[in-house]
């Protein structure tokens, strides 16, 4: 027994294109506001000061431990 449909199927594909013209409406906005920094090494900065703190966390743990 099959469950009867309360909605028509008519708007489904108006809803879908819409849909369909906010992610990409999104995607450019997304696109255009997409900072880079000029120089690579101020993105990856923060990076390495963090790996380097936990990677120094690591090594006193590891040697309060022995």
């Amino acid at each position: 027994m099959s469950t009867p449909r309360t909605k028509p199927n008519t708007g489904r594909t108006e809803r879908f294109a819409q849909l369909h013209a906010d992610v990409a409406a999104f995607n450019e906005e997304m696109h255009q506001h997409s900072v880079r920094p000029a120089d690579p090494r101020k993105a990856w900065l923060p990076f390495g000061l963090g790996a380097a703190a936990a990677l120094a966390a690591f090594a006193v743990a590891a040697l309060i431990q022995h």
